[in-house]
């Protein structure tokens, strides 16, 4: 073991990491990305410093993989979680700001707008009337709310 660790160089610490990187792509758990992360430390440890033994390398790997991959599974992770979630299985929400057309007039608050090639169900507190510029102020299912462009 002595002599396959004692030979790894700057190079092959990146080529690891390399190697890593690419089984976190196909793997996509994130946790890999954390264990390349310290394999480049490694490296650029011993680029700067080649007179490092390698105990001290696995050690330093070890100590570097197990603090980023705590880091990632309690920092990093939920934070992407939260940002994931709030537009997840809602793509309509990229609607909101858009203007669309009043196919209609809205009865009762309840009409049909155009948007783009697509009418769609549309509900607001305004009087609208047939041809009238619309503003989407949010997205309820697939009711799109809106409210009477400012002029």
């Amino acid at each position: 073991m002595a002599e396959f660790f004692g030979d790894i160089s700057a190079l092959q610490w990146f080529a690891i990491a390399g190697l890593l990187l690419v089984l976190e792509l196909t793997t996509g758990t994130l946790y890999l990305l954390f264990v390349a992360l310290a394999a480049i430390a490694i490296s650029a440890l011993n680029w700067l410093g080649p007179d490092m033994s390698w105990e001290t390398d696995l050690v330093l790997f070890f100590v570097l993989s197990t603090a980023l991959l705590l880091i990632g599974h309690f920092v990093v992770k939920p934070r992407l979680r939260e940002e994931a979630a709030e537009g997840l299985n809602e793509p309509a929400n990229a609607l909101v700001g858009r203007r669309a057309r009043a196919v209609a007039d809205f009865q009762t608050g309840e009409g049909r707008v155009k948007l783009g090639d697509t009418e769609w169900r549309a509900r607001t507190d305004d009087s609208i009337h047939a041809g009238e510029e619309l503003v989407i102020v949010a997205v309820e299912g697939s009711t799109l709310l809106v409210q009477a462009r400012e002029s």
